[in-house]
């Protein structure tokens, strides 16, 4: 799977969609404030349209610049060529030791981890400061 994917990825690269008079409209989590982000308040209003009818792609709104894959795939990219470069280093060590080397494959889940880390460690303290919160709102409210 992964050598057709470094095939598909070396025919070309990634290029931004060209915007046309249909261009999605701008995230309102762009100008939310800190509140709204941490309530989703600023996706309420997609909520309720998806209630009331289906949703339809000119019903959503364009991703933000840092979310979108033409960021954040030659970023994974990297991290998982740097993955392979330390599996294979990995085997020919193995190799030169041992005649009978067993093969590992390169971490997709480190790859992942790598490019995403700041991102679940941020998430990460959010949700251990809601778990603290809702632990110690019974023992304030006493």
């Amino acid at each position: 799977m992964f050598s057709s994917l470094g095939r598909w990825r070396a025919s070309g690269s990634y290029q931004r969609l060209p915007r046309g008079p249909e261009a999605q409209k701008c995230s309102p989590e762009k100008s939310a404030s800190f509140f709204s982000k941490m309530t989703y308040s600023w996706f309420s209003r997609i909520i309720i349209l998806g209630y009331k009818k289906p949703l339809e792609r000119e019903d959503l709104f364009e991703l933000n610049e840092s979310d979108s894959s033409y960021i954040v795939c030659p970023i994974f990219e990297k991290q998982w060529r740097k993955e392979v470069l330390k599996n294979q280093e990995r085997q020919k060590v193995k190799s030169s030791f041992h005649k009978e080397a067993h093969t590992r494959k390169p971490s997709l889940l480190r790859a992942l981890w790598n490019t995403f880390k700041f991102v679940l460690i941020q998430v990460a303290l959010f949700k251990v400061f809601a778990d603290v919160l809702s632990f110690t709102s019974p023992l304030i409210m006493k």
